[in-house]
């Protein structure tokens, strides 16, 4: 939809509060109000108040319908569900039931200009599907664009911006492409039209639990500034690396940071340089005195980091560590 025009409301503000003719005067009238009425609130003047009031608030509808089409279609969100007024999940012994009214958005690549293309699908009706009976798993509940209902193991389902060996997995969506993929007996990737909408846990067939039922997106609010402002700082998620030689560089696997603790003996020129080879960003600290050199780097996924140093390091004060950044992919597993 193109963006709508912001219609020309004459209604004074002042007018709610006094509403008097005495408030008339030449711009008024000249903005379509009778002076030979006695208030805004009477006559032709009311019929204009309530033609202005619908005008605005025609106005902020189509504007939201606008904007939220926007969003949907230049942001990756990871929340495929749109609207759920019945629920988005039941399910009994072997049966999975999605309710109508689902709406979901459909990944399907991307537009010409680059930006995401993502199809709205509603499901006018239930749609079940019957779990076969020797499965036993986590399993991802996916809708396609045709109303079909199926299961894929979650242990062959990825997010990756580079296609996966096939011989690893058969399903993953690609960042990149905007696209759900799969490959059939370790075949070509495909493009396929679905959306995950919940993880269920499945014993000889029959399904105990619904692990993860997705709910409808929501956007973020005053009430969400705390959780916004701590997006991107180091959370408490880290993975020990062991350093190599002076020299050695390291690929960082999300966005996050990397810590480096080392030992240093009195000798001179005892240093440590930690250098972004991706976007030149550096620290660097040298010490001559007995003591300790602690750094740490902020880098984002895929940034190269090159650690040079002369500082020898010992017992607790020797460590070289990745910090996920709160809020990257990997921060929450």
């Amino acid at each position: 939809m193109s963006k709508p025009t912001r219609p020309n409301i004459s209604v004074p503000a002042e007018f709610a509060v006094q509403g008097q003719k005495a408030d008339f005067n030449e711009d008024k009238i000249l903005n379509g109000f009778k002076s030979n009425e006695p208030d805004v609130l009477s006559g032709e003047n009311f019929n204009k108040f309530i033609d202005d009031t619908y005008k605005g608030l025609n106005y902020a509808l189509d504007l939201g319908d606008y904007v939220n089409n926007k969003l949907l279609n230049k942001t990756q969100i990871s929340n495929c569900i749109l609207e759920a007024p019945n629920g988005v999940i039941t399910y009994s012994g072997n049966t999975v039931t999605l309710k109508a009214g689902l709406k979901v958005l459909i990944p399907q690549g991307r537009n010409a200009d680059g930006t995401l293309r993502n199809v709205e699908y509603t499901l006018e009706n239930d749609i079940t599907t019957t779990v076969e009976s020797n499965r036993n798993e986590n399993a991802c509940v996916v809708l396609s664009t045709t109303g079909g209902v199926w299961l894929w193991t979650t242990a062959g389902v990825g997010s990756y911006e580079i296609a996966p060996a096939t011989n690893l997995y058969y399903r993953y969506f690609d960042e990149d492409l905007n696209y759900f993929r799969e490959t059939t007996n370790g075949g070509a990737y495909h493009n396929s039209n679905v959306a995950v909408v919940a993880i269920i846990n499945v014993t000889n067939g029959n399904v105990n639990s619904i692990l993860t039922a997705f709910q409808p997106i929501r956007l973020f609010t005053s009430a969400d500034k705390s959780y916004i402002a701590s997006m991107g700082m180091p959370s408490n998620k880290y993975i020990n690396l062991t350093i190599g030689a002076s020299g050695t560089k390291y690929t960082a696997p999300a966005n996050g940071y990397y810590n480096i603790c080392r030992f240093t003996n009195g000798q001179n020129d005892q240093y440590v340089d930690l250098v972004n080879k991706t976007t030149g960003f550096f620290v660097s600290l040298q010490k001559d005195t007995v003591g300790v050199i602690r750094l740490y780097a902020p880098v984002r996924k895929r940034d190269v980091l090159q650690v040079n140093y002369t500082a020898t390091g010992s017992g607790e004060f020797d460590f070289f560590r990745f910090y996920y950044a709160q809020g990257s992919e990997s921060e929450a597993n």
